[in-house]
């Protein structure tokens, strides 16, 4: 457990999203509560593939049943 006071807190959060060029916002929301809303940049990212990989078939000499 960090010590009290010993953390980054929203000062580190927004230092961290500012390094990698996006926009960070905090404060209170009308009613009640607290919201930290934190915008990346996507750049280079590579979106998850839609269908899995199809599986090779087995080299020669190797189970069909995968056994």
């Amino acid at each position: 457990v960090p010590p009290p006071g010993g953390g980054h807190g929203l000062l580190g959060m927004r230092e961290r999203v500012t390094a990698l060029g996006g926009t960070c916002t905090a404060g209170p929301r009308f009613g009640g509560g607290f919201r930290v809303h934190a915008i990346l940049p996507a750049q280079g990212a590579t979106p998850a593939p839609r269908t899995p990989a199809p599986v090779p078939p087995p080299r020669d000499g190797a189970p069909k049943d995968g056994r």
